[in-house]
């Protein structure tokens, strides 16, 4: 009898541990109406929308920018999910379907999640799209990259409303970039494994000179010290240990709750 409701309760904590491992990346994601927007100050806090369109489909992506206050439209930017896929500046390039500058990522558990970031530089809008936390799109809007010279009219105004259309229903506030000592990935901020290192901001790790190594964690190529294989040892043997002794209290827990 015992040893069933033991089989229970181990049962139960491995399936809560699975269920938050597979929850993970669902944490912070909003439920979105396309037939309404919403209010977003997308001048300071980047979006990211998750899509699981398929390349070659021909659907698209609408992200429509509005400024609340002055019920003005502040922009609209289209992705389609074409073959090659493309995508549109609505007010600067209307009409026009233009390749990214670099290959889409490929899919990650059949979705994408898409980074959209504006900022002004001497009053100019530039776009910044990335997709899984690769850069597709870096652009400043100007007269020299907008075919429509209007363009100013229609996205001067400052982003506090939003609206998505598409296979997408939902969207968060993108992460801060990550601190130096680790990377940024589709879950979040993770910490750099050893023998390499990440400034602030990365979005990958740099993996340390040949002959060198370093700690978990390490910012910057400096952390990088000559490799003595006598410190590998007592690494590993003091790894061996804490997963000895987490073995042995986890077995513990297990007879005490039995």
């Amino acid at each position: 009898m015992l040893h069933t409701a033991c089989n229970i309760v181990l049962g139960f904590l491995l399936m809560q541990l699975f269920l938050e491992t597979v929850n993970a990346d669902t944490k912070g994601w909003i439920e979105h109406n396309p037939d309404s927007g919403f209010l977003y100050d997308l001048e300071n806090f980047p979006i990211q929308v998750k899509t699981k369109i398929k390349l070659g489909s021909g659907d698209a992506l609408d992200l429509y920018f509005e400024n609340y206050e002055l019920d003005e439209e502040a922009g609209d930017i289209y992705i389609y999910f074409s073959s090659p896929p493309t995508y549109e500046l609505y007010g600067c390039t209307s009409d026009i379907r233009t390749k990214f500058e670099t290959e889409l990522p490929a899919e990650k558990d059949g979705v994408r999640i898409w980074t959209f970031t504006l900022s002004r530089e001497d009053g100019k809008r530039r776009v910044v799209i990335q997709c899984n936390n690769e850069e597709v799109l870096n652009v400043v809007l100007s007269n020299a990259t907008c075919t429509d010279k209007t363009w100013r009219d229609y996205w001067k105004w400052e982003v506090t409303k939003l609206n998505i259309e598409g296979d997408t229903g939902v969207y968060r506030r993108a992460p801060p970039p990550c601190s130096a000592g680790n990377y940024m990935t589709v879950a979040g901020c993770q910490q750099c494994g050893e023998d390499t290192y990440s400034g602030d901001g990365a979005h990958s790790c740099e993996s340390c000179p040949d002959g060198k190594s370093s700690a978990a964690g390490s910012s910057s190529e400096a952390d990088c010290k000559e490799a003595h294989v006598e410190d590998k040892k007592h690494d590993y043997s003091g790894a061996l240990v804490n997963s000895l002794s987490g073995i042995i209290t986890a077995c513990l827990l297990t007879l005490l709750i039995c």
